[in-house]
């Protein structure tokens, strides 16, 4: 992370930073916190799947003890004793109907369940980076259009002076063209001000400084060639994380039945110990001491019998997770195809608006040439030329702004679908 911001400062500015969407994005998911926290959930769980493994292996304590007994009655001699006793016990389930496997299978699930919600909180953090690079671009478009449409108001203004000087005008001609342009020059105020608040949301997702300042590079990219309806549901289906977070739900409720199931059936141990004892006894002037070691092997069958339909009621809660999972997998699943295919009919009707719109952006600018032409030689008022004007800058904010719808679209699906990484691809077009 040091090496990209060290790579994206700009010489001789250390607070100003160059950005194009591929780096945003890696800035963003190097820095969110968010993920850090989803990562360090990842090592908990790989690190539990130990205890898993630890289940299947035979179990091995130790423990030592040592004392003085002394007693002394009046009518008898003081006697005294020391013993000590140390021992090592070992345990093993060699057959536990399975239960121990599901139980380790559900420490690898987990850990499986982790890596999606990290995977979750990448696409989640890619998206959210995706849309706010975007709506930078967008009021920088804004902000080109009001520039571009100032400065054509300007020149309006600067010749309306010129001809009121003249006595080729009127004053109320002089006052239309200095109305427009102060209106102009608001609209412009609006859209750099609208582009401050972007930057700053930008800067805010990347966990930059307030004072940075933060430079983009990129344009909106073709979305061409999209695939068709059906290979979007497809892959929601395979990779949505959701989706996959519910299938590590339905696979975590069959191994939690399976628990309980084995709790219906014997289990089968393998106990051992040694132990070693040291008695010291002195009675008067009598002392005796003695040491014994002994050990044992036993292998111990175990079967409940009753306990108060416990086994019974965790099976039956157990099932009737799994078919509550069932449903909530049906649902999200019925819901996904239906928002997949909703963004897709919505993601095609806004690339074929966005054509519509280029074509009345090119109308609009060739109506605008042939009114400037006409003004200039006296033959549209003041007001005609200021519609044409206006159709055009209106034209090109509409453009920008379905260009934007168009690439909101895009990006739920690729979120829907797992995909956000395609994304990476576009930046350079």
């Amino acid at each position: 992370m040091l090496h990209l911001l060290c790579f994206l400062i700009i010489s001789g500015d250390p607070t100003s930073i160059n950005l194009n969407l591929n780096q945003a994005i890696q800035l963003a998911l190097e820095r969110s916190p968010d993920i850090q926290v989803q990562n360090l959930q990842v090592m908990k769980a790989e690190q539990n799947r130990s205890l898993g493994r630890a289940l299947d292996r035979p179990t091995l304590s130790a423990n030592a003890q040592t004392g003085l007994d002394r007693t002394k009655l009046s009518s008898r001699p003081s006697e005294s004793s020391w013993s000590t006793q140390a021992g090592i016990q070992s345990s093993w389930e060699l057959y536990t109907a399975g239960g121990n496997k599901a139980r380790n299978e559900l420490y690898i699930n987990q850990h499986g369940a982790e890596q999606v919600l990290l995977e979750a909180e990448r696409q989640t953090v890619m998206k959210q980076t995706a849309i706010a690079f975007y709506e930078v671009l967008k009021q920088m478009g804004f902000v080109n259009v009001a520039e571009e449409t100032l400065m054509l108001t300007q020149e309006r203004l600067e010749k309306a002076e010129l001809r009121h000087k003249l006595g080729q005008n009127s004053q109320t001609d002089l006052l239309d063209a200095e109305v427009a342009f102060q209106d102009d020059l608001a609209e412009l105020a609006l859209r750099k001000e609208n582009l401050l608040i972007a930057f700053q949301s930008l800067k805010t997702l990347l966990y930059l400084p307030s004072h940075a300042q933060l430079k983009v590079n990129g344009n909106f990219p073709e979305l061409e060639s999209l695939r068709p309806k059906d290979a979007w549901i497809a892959r929601v289906l395979e990779f949505n994380p959701e989706l996959r977070l519910l299938q590590s739900d339905q696979a975590a409720g069959r191994l939690d039945v399976k628990v309980a199931e084995s709790a219906f059936k014997p289990r089968i141990s393998l106990n051992s110990q040694l132990q070693f004892n040291h008695d010291h006894n002195w009675v008067s002037s009598l002392d005796s001491k003695s040491d014994r070691i002994f050990g044992s092997v036993s292998l111990n069958v175990s079967y409940h019998i009753f306990d108060g339909r416990k086994k019974r009621t965790e099976l039956a809660n157990a099932n009737m997770t799994v078919r509550q999972i069932d449903h909530r997998f049906s649902q999200l699943q019925n819901e996904l195809e239906h928002q997949v295919a909703r963004l897709h009919e919505q993601l095609n009707h806004r690339v074929n608006r966005q054509t519509l719109q280029e074509r009345t952006v090119t109308k609009a600018l060739a109506y605008l040439e042939i009114q400037t032409e006409r003004f200039q030689l006296g033959l549209i008022d003041a007001l005609t030329f200021r519609d044409a004007q206006i159709r055009l800058a209106i034209a090109r904010q509409k453009l920008v702004e379905i260009q934007f719808l168009a690439l909101e679209s895009y990006l739920d699906l690729l979120r829907q679908t797992g995909q956000m990484t395609d994304i990476l691809g576009t930046s350079s077009h």
